[in-house]
């Protein structure tokens, strides 16, 4: 349990400090924005992996391509996947956590969420593995619209990874998720909203439990409402929210969760560790 706090606790710093170097860049394969993304990131980018076979449910039919931008952030996503950025074989803890980027579920910030969260943990033994979850645009839906699609997402990505865990070398049972702003509003509503699976599905990808072992949330974005909106009847898994002291310069603030919106915390169902990014700093270094 000490080292999944450790763990969770270390992630929500690593990526804010964390300097990644230039990768080189050469022809690949793929979608063209898989082929941007790479260009930008390098070929050590791994290759995604569609979270269904065919078309995922709600496909949003004649919907325009992903866009990639020179930040590496990620638009119009219609196609869902992950990416899994492994530690080497046999230097792997057996631990994985799906990385859901932030951007107000218009955007994915990938290089800043995925990747830096990928160089400090993998060389750990810790697996990354970055959720492509559907964003609006191009989906035309309102806010309890895209959650419960982001969720359909997220909830497939813990099954996937799951049914991947003897190939990929992970424990099953030591897959969390973890998410910046808008992704760590999907991470919570995942952790209040997960089920057991579908034991009589066909497809073995849904017979396994959507429950992630951890969650962790950065700065959970909780849409300014003032009323508890992630809800459920059950007593959850861990769950872990930090928040940032920027010192960029003088005027710099704390990021921090409004004193309106602690209450939804404090009354949730999940059992929340509150830390700020100075004493997670310090835990995940000991």
């Amino acid at each position: 349990m000490n080292r999944l706090i450790a763990t969770c606790l270390a992630f929500s710093t690593c990526c804010g400090v964390l300097l990644a170097q230039e990768k080189s860049t050469a022809p690949s394969e793929g979608t063209p924005s898989e082929q941007a993304l790479r260009k930008l990131l390098g070929e050590g980018t791994p290759k995604p992996v569609p979270l269904w076979p065919g078309k995922p449910p709600q496909f949003l039919e004649n919907a325009p391509p992903e866009v990639v931008d020179e930040r590496a952030s990620i638009h119009m996503v219609s196609v869902p996947t992950i990416s899994p950025y492994l530690p080497p074989a046999g230097k792997g803890t057996g631990m994985a956590i799906i990385v859901c980027p932030g951007g107000g579920y218009g955007a994915l910030g990938w290089k800043t969420g995925v990747v830096y969260a990928a160089d400090y943990f993998v060389p750990k033994g810790v697996a990354v593995i970055g959720l492509k979850y559907r964003l609006r645009p191009p989906h035309r839906v309102d806010n309890a619209g895209i959650q419960a699609l982001a969720l359909l997402d997220a909830k497939r990505a813990v099954r996937l990874v799951r049914d991947h865990a003897q190939e990929w070398h992970l424990d099953p049972h030591k897959i969390g998720i973890a998410g910046y702003s808008a992704g760590a509003n999907l991470a919570i509503n995942l952790a209040a909203n997960f089920d057991a699976g579908d034991k009589q599905s066909t497809d073995r990808v849904e017979r396994q439990s959507s429950r992630p072992d951890f969650a962790v949330g950065l700065s959970t974005w909780h849409w300014r409402r003032k009323n508890r909106h992630l809800s459920s009847t059950r007593t959850l898994l861990p769950c872990f929210s930090s928040t940032r002291r920027t010192t960029a310069s003088k005027e710099a603030r704390p990021s921090r969760c409004p004193k309106r919106s602690k209450p939804i915390w404090k009354n949730s169902a999940c059992p929340f560790t509150w830390q700020s990014s100075t004493k997670a700093l310090t835990a995940s270094a000991t």
